[in-house]
């Protein structure tokens, strides 16, 4: 998709973010966070350009970004790419790799026992009331359990952007940049020439971020497009086999997925997040590894 120019700011009366793209008349969009707003807007163009193809309008080519890159500068950059590789899998790998590890081997495991516990808790409750009482320790657990699972997905993401907008830093020698992973995505694509949408991890990648958002945000743009390519992750897996009451057949709305509702990660999940970043890398790296060998 065409690259155009867009201009956020915060808007008090819609109490959201809007994105504008001024080379196509009334291209817009909102979203919650800065992230959410490009991210709609991305798809507003898209559907902009299918409009305009449908009724044989003109269709803009994008001027480019006002931060283009001189070509002195973008020279000079694309040798520091030479050696890249080995720092990328020195500094990147292991956060990445333990991040999935520890959560894995030391956080959840004080669950597996969950199952175990709340049968012989409630063994020993006599009344109706304290079996009650202990039913309701026991989801409320499984509750924090999966919240951790969620959270731990949005950790993860953020990881990966805070990695990539620390290497177009560096590679900028922009020590001071304010880290923006949209922009630093576009200026890395344009300094490297490499074309990362390209990437086999990419697609898992994507589903990363969708689950972050709709974590984080609950309903709205990233919980539909995650529906469109995840829809497993809405069905509460304790729930799985039982007659479905939703007689609308419609997915319910996701309100609180930091609470441990209506997004149901698993830990497979995570490790799974966490290969596509490795992947990330280590194809990023033998991108550099071909344009070192053609200069």
């Amino acid at each position: 998709m065409p690259k155009y120019k867009m201009i956020i700011y915060w808007s008090e009366d819609d109490q959201a973010y809007i994105a504008e793209v001024p080379e196509l008349v009334g291209c817009m969009a909102d979203g919650s966070s800065y992230q959410e707003a490009v991210i709609n807007a991305e798809q507003i163009i898209a559907e902009w350009i299918e409009n305009a193809k449908k009724l044989g309008r003109n269709i803009p080519k994008p001027k480019g970004c006002g931060q283009k890159i001189k070509t002195k500068q973008k020279e000079k950059t694309t040798k520091k790419f030479k050696g890249w590789g080995s720092h990328i899998i020195q500094s990147f790998f292991p956060p990445v790799c333990y991040f999935s590890k520890v959560f894995s081997e030391r956080f959840l495991s004080a669950f597996n026992d969950l199952n175990t516990e709340a049968e012989l808790t409630c063994q020993h409750y006599e009344s109706e009331h304290a079996w009650d009482e202990a039913l309701v320790e026991y989801t409320s657990v499984c509750n924090v359990r999966q919240s951790m699972i969620n959270l731990h997905a949005v950790g993860l993401r953020h990881l990966f952007e805070q990695q990539f907008c620390w290497l177009v830093s560096r590679l900028l020698e922009e020590r001071q940049r304010e880290a923006n992973y949209k922009v630093d995505e576009k200026v890395l694509i344009d300094i490297g020439e490499i074309n990362i949408e390209s990437f086999h991890s990419w697609k898992k990648l994507k589903e990363l971020e969708y689950v972050c958002n709709a974590v984080k945000h609950a309903e709205g743009y990233s919980a539909k497009n995650l529906e469109k390519v995840r829809p497993d992750l809405f069905k509460n897996p304790i729930l799985l086999g039982l007659p479905d009451i939703n007689f609308s057949g419609k997915r319910l709305l996701i309100r609180q997925p930091l609470a441990g509702y209506d997004i149901y990660l698993q830990e497979t999940d995570i490790k799974q997040y966490a290969l596509a970043i490795e992947d990330f890398w280590n194809e990023f790296i033998e991108k550099l590894n071909i344009r070192s060998s053609h200069e």
